[in-house]
């Protein structure tokens, strides 16, 4: 449901970016802005009063309540746990190894082994991007550091 709703809303966003009126394009974007500025300060309220951690916690694992917290930056696990939890969610499902090297919320910067042909890998990746997608969707671009040996492979 909330990919969905990500996906709706990324659908009416390029829509309004390609106004060719740009007063109407400025005038979309105010509103777009004030909009989450509006929602931010209601969720962050929300969460002043809650004032719980457990109830915190248990919101953040909902995956449309921790896409909207993730989204204002009010989301209750720190995102460097949560990419972790992705990847361990992802280790179950690849033949290899996925190593967090570095997590910014600019670039997360992965190690990825997988054993097998080049479309294992892209399958390997396909489930590691959808499990940080599902547990981190505010993480930045991810970014994949080449195995050493791949590397010196390649250059013989």
């Amino acid at each position: 449901m909330a990919n969905d709703a990500f996906q709706e809303i990324e659908e009416a966003i390029g829509r309004l970016e390609n106004l060719t009126d740009p007063v109407a394009r400025e005038q979309a974007r105010r509103l777009v802005s004030s909009v989450l500025a509006f929602h931010r300060a209601g969720l962050e309220r929300i969460c002043q009063l809650v004032d719980q951690p457990e109830v915190l916690h248990k919101l953040g694992r909902d995956e449309l309540v921790a896409s909207l917290l993730a989204l204002h930056d009010l989301h209750p696990e720190p995102l460097a746990a949560r990419v972790e939890r992705a990847l361990l969610q992802a280790r179950a499902q690849i033949t290899g190894q996925v190593e967090l090297l570095e997590c910014a919320p600019q670039e997360i910067l992965l190690s990825l082994r997988v054993d097998g042909c080049a479309s294992s890998n892209a399958q390997a990746r396909a489930v590691v991007e959808a499990a940080l997608l599902e547990c981190a969707p505010d993480a930045g671009p991810i970014r994949y550091q080449e195995p050493l040996v791949q590397i010196q492979m390649r250059l013989r």
